[in-house]
């Protein structure tokens, strides 16, 4: 995926922040449960890049496990138009929607 919207309005991001601004998007693209009845935001995320992203484009391999209470884990293989850059994990918190 790539973005043609910068970071902060009016000012221009390096390639490496607007690289880095999609990653955050990994835990909405392997769901493992309903949106509508469950929760799973993310409450951290750490990337660790072996090499500098190349290119306009954020390529994410992405898998989720959610835990039996109430955890759950993203983690992705990053990549860029040359291949894998690195990793990035994120820590979830899973629970059921409110009812409404």
């Amino acid at each position: 995926m790539s973005s043609a919207v910068g970071l902060v309005a009016g000012e221009p991001s390096t390639p490496l922040a607007s690289y880095v601004a999609l990653v955050d998007t990994a835990n909405g693209i392997a769901v493992q449960q309903d949106p509508e009845h469950w929760m799973f935001p993310n409450l951290d995320l750490t990337i660790h890049l072996h090499r500098a992203p190349r290119g306009p484009w954020t390529g994410l391999d992405t898998t989720v496990t959610f835990g039996p209470s109430g955890q759950g884990l993203t983690s992705s293989v990053l990549h860029d138009v040359d291949g894998p850059v690195g990793h990035a994990e994120q820590i979830l918190t899973v629970r059921p929607q409110p009812a409404g």
